[in-house]
């Protein structure tokens, strides 16, 4: 069982702090706000992927569980 601690922000994507600190022109407006979106969309593609891959380990760790009460039970009825 792996659990990644490691936090998925938008910071990870891109360079928040640079976009903020640039004078906003109406020109640059749309293709700041665009970067923005695509970092957005990264973010949720990647947490998804996440969300996923734990709801898999979560299911192979409930069997495990399961497969485990069984022995135990065997094991305890034989003893």
């Amino acid at each position: 069982m792996t659990i990644q601690t490691n936090s998925d922000t938008l910071e990870d994507f891109m360079d928040i702090k640079q976009i903020i600190k640039e004078p906003v022109k109406e020109e640059n407006l749309e293709e700041k706000l665009e970067m923005v979106i695509d970092g957005l969309k990264l973010l949720m593609e990647k947490r998804r992927h996440r969300v996923e891959k734990l709801r898999l380990e979560i299911e192979q760790i409930e069997a495990d569980n399961k497969n485990l009460e069984e022995t135990v039970s065997s094991l305890l009825s034989n003893f």
